[in-house]
C-alpha cells in the first residue's frame, strides 16, 4: 500500500545523507571516520526495534495467540477502526504453518518463484548498478561534483517514490512495472551515446526517477 511505498523514501534520504557525509569528511578525515559516521543511523535503529511491534502472523505461527490478538487490537485502535469482535482461534500446530525453502520449488508455485526472482534481479541490476555507476560516469566526463550528482539522482528517486505513492493503490501494477523496465532500458541505452554532460546528468536523473516505479509499485 501507500505506507509501504513511502517507507522507501528513506532509501533516497539515506543516499543524500551519505553523499553529504562523503563531501564533508571523506577527503578530510579519511574513509575510516566516514564509515564510523555512516554506522550511527544504523545503530540508532536498535533502539527503535524495541518500539516496533512483532508481526501478528509470526506470533500466530509461534502459537502466541494472545500476543497476536493484543497487537491487532492496538493497530485497530490506532487506525480508529470499529471495535473488533470475537477472538483469534489457533487450530493448527505451529510447525504446520512454517514453510521451507524447498516449498518455493513446488510445482504449483515454481513458475511464480522464477518470475519473481527474474523481476528482482532486473530491478536490482538496473537500479543499484546504475545508481553506483552513473555518478562515476558523470564525474569522469565532466567537471561536476560526484557527491552533488549523487544527491540530484537521489532527489529524483525521492520524487519518483512520492509519485508512486499517489497511484500505488489504484494503478495497474503489471503495466507500471513493464513500462518502467522498458523506459529505463531506453534511457540507459541513450547513456552510452550522449557526450554532453548536461544530457548525461539529465538521463541519469530521469533513469533514477523511472526505475522507482517498478521498484516501489
Amino acid at each position: 500500500g501507500r505506507t509501504t511505498v513511502l517507507i522507501n523514501c528513506f532509501w533516497s534520504i539515506g543516499v543524500i545523507f551519505e553523499a553529504i557525509l562523503g563531501y564533508l569528511f571523506l577527503n578530510t578525515l579519511g574513509w575510516r571516520v566516514f564509515l564510523v559516521l555512516s554506522t550511527l543511523p544504523g545503530l540508532s535503529s536498535i533502539a527503535f526495534r524495541f518500539l516496533v511491534p512483532e508481526s501478528p502472523r509470526f506470533l500466530l505461527v509461534k502459537g502466541k495467540v494472545k500476543n497476536a490478538e493484543l497487537i491487532l487490537r492496538k493497530v485497530n485502535r490506532f487506525n480508529r477502526g470499529n471495535p473488533l469482535k470475537g477472538f483469534l482461534v489457533f487450530r493448527k500446530p505451529a510447525l504446520d504453518l512454517v514453510g521451507s525453502i524447498k516449498d518455493l520449488f513446488a510445482n504449483s508455485i515454481l513458475k511464480t518463484t522464477l518470475i519473481l526472482w527474474a523481476i528482482w534481479f532486473l530491478i536490482s541490476f538496473s537500479d543499484w548498478g546504475m545508481a553506483f555507476l552513473l555518478p562515476i560516469v558523470v564525474y569522469k566526463y565532466t567537471d561536476s561534483n560526484m557527491y552533488l550528482t549523487s544527491i540530484l539522482i537521489a532527489i529524483s528517486s525521492f520524487v519518483g517514490t512520492i509519485c508512486v505513492s499517489l497511484v500505488s493503490e489504484k494503478a495497474p501494477r503489471k503495466f507500471f512495472m513493464m513500462a518502467g523496465f522498458l523506459l529505463a532500458a531506453v534511457v540507459i541505452a541513450f547513456v552510452g551515446f550522449v557526450q554532453w554532460w548536461i544530457w548525461l546528468l539529465t538521463l541519469a536523473i530521469l533513469k533514477s526517477f523511472i526505475t522507482t516505479f517498478p521498484w516501489d509499485i
